[in-house]
């Protein structure tokens, strides 16, 4: 193991030194009602990514992935039920072409279901667990 280790560790060294490519990550979070059932959380971000113009790429266990037209950046709606949270991610080469990404995403979550910016439930959801109108908690 040791040696297995030193060998990486000795080719990584080889390496001609080059300048790191710069990439951006934008990120914000959503909540949702406590222990929503993971199929709703997909489709409804299958249908928010729609709606912010991206195409869907495919869906995960506990994710949804899409990208623009352009195929510039790579957003990922990650549903965490259990703990009444949404985080929408989107990656590229920097933040000048993420942020517009994700503002998109933000708008069109917003306008699925009716967002709340304050009151309502705790966590933001509805009565009940269901997948009502997010808090946003940027």
């Amino acid at each position: 193991m040791r040696l297995t280790a030193l060998c990486f560790v000795t080719a990584l060294a080889a390496l001609p030194l080059s300048q790191a490519n710069a990439y951006g990550v934008s990120q914000i979070h959503f909540s949702i009602g406590r222990n929503s059932p993971m199929p709703d959380c997909h489709q409804r971000a299958r249908e928010v990514f729609e709606r912010a113009g991206l195409r869907v790429l495919g869906t995960g266990n506990a994710s949804v992935g899409a990208e623009p037209q352009d195929g510039t950046t790579l957003a990922t709606i990650y549903c965490v039920p259990s703990a009444g949270v949404v985080v929408a991610t989107v990656a590229g080469d920097n933040t000048q072409a993420t942020a517009p990404v994700l503002e998109r995403i933000r708008e069109a979550w917003s306008g699925s279901g009716g967002a709340q910016t304050g009151g309502g439930q705790p966590g933001g959801g509805q009565p009940g667990g269901g997948l009502g109108g997010p808090r946003i908690t940027k």
